[in-house]
């Protein structure tokens, strides 16, 4: 099994060909590894429902601009409680104004698969010219208003190690993978959903806020790519940028763009970025991989 140290430039290179996605699922494919969740893919996730708790993945909404959140979400009141006001229609109420800049580090978001291109192209060949002021006409986010609905695992490195977060460019392995496997009972399969904590906000508490654009996150090295591949993850999540720490884990790299932003586009995996998991180590105490059924829902925008 390889780790990150081992790979040379080339052989990062050469990733964006092995483990391409591109036209495996049709020239018109708009789900990327999404298709591995199947019907009986999310029967198999609502078998696993035992105590129905429901526990949030969620980050509050990033109001207060910091390094690591440089465009804050905008919340404004335009109707409240407040003695005397009037509004719109003749009835009590309040309301409320929302302006997101969703992707970067602060807050929780599901990168499409037109987020990023390689070479011109995103996913599937499609060309990054498809993406225009008035949306995208391929990959999409409203591709997905169904919502998705599969088997979620989480793998807890920092619990696994016997520690509370890990290092800005700390790599994780193929090795710690399948140790945090190992230790829960569990192996990560076809069509799940994939979430890896690096206690990245932990790290956060216990030292105050930090500019990750420059001081860098762990999360998965290089040598994780074919694995999840191999895998066939239908989608991807951690506490922080799950594939930036790539930039760190071999710095010779960072030409090929071994942050493998360019992982959405090649290999069709799903992102979801930035998402709060210490709760679900807190609703199952104990253990370092965690499955339970994972439910996540995608704004569905009106098309001209």
């Amino acid at each position: 099994m390889p780790v990150n140290s081992d790979l040379t430039e080339a052989q990062v290179r050469e990733f964006f060909t092995t483990l391409s996605n591109w036209g495996k699922w049709g020239p018109n494919d708009q789900f990327g590894a999404l298709n591995y969740i199947t019907p009986a893919k999310r029967a198999q996730a609502a078998a696993l429902v035992r105590e129905g708790v429901a526990v949030s993945m969620s980050l509050p909404l990033a109001t207060r601009p910091s390094p690591d959140n440089p465009t804050p979400v905008t919340h404004l009141m335009i109707q409240t409680g407040a003695p005397g006001e009037t509004g719109m229609v003749p009835v009590p109420y309040s309301a409320d104004y929302f302006a997101i800049s969703p992707h970067g580090l602060a807050n929780t978001h599901l990168d499409a698969l037109c987020h990023v291109f390689n070479q011109g192209k995103m996913y599937n060949g499609y060309a990054a010219s498809d993406v225009t002021s008035q949306g995208a006409r391929n990959g999409a986010i409203d591709a997905l208003k169904d919502g998705i609905v599969s088997r979620g695992v989480l793998i807890d490195v920092p619990r696994l190690r016997g520690r509370e977060w890990l290092e800005p460019g700390e790599a994780i392995s193929p090795a710690d993978l399948e140790a945090a496997e190992q230790a829960g009972g569990f192996r990560v399969e076809e069509g799940d959903v994939l979430f890896v904590r690096t206690g990245r906000h932990a790290l956060e508490k216990a030292k105050g806020p930090r500019d990750s654009f420059k001081e860098g996150l762990a999360g998965l090295g290089a040598a994780c790519l074919p694995w999840l591949h191999a895998r066939k993850v239908a989608a991807l999540g951690s506490d922080g940028r799950v594939t930036s720490c790539l930039a760190a884990t071999r710095r010779s790299c960072q030409s090929t763009q071994s942050r493998l932003s360019p992982w959405v586009s090649i290999c069709s995996t799903t992102v979801p970025w930035t998402r709060s998991l210490r709760p679900v180590p807190r609703a199952r105490a104990g253990r370092s991989c965690w499955p339970w059924l994972r439910s996540s829902s995608c704004v569905a925008r009106h098309r001209r």
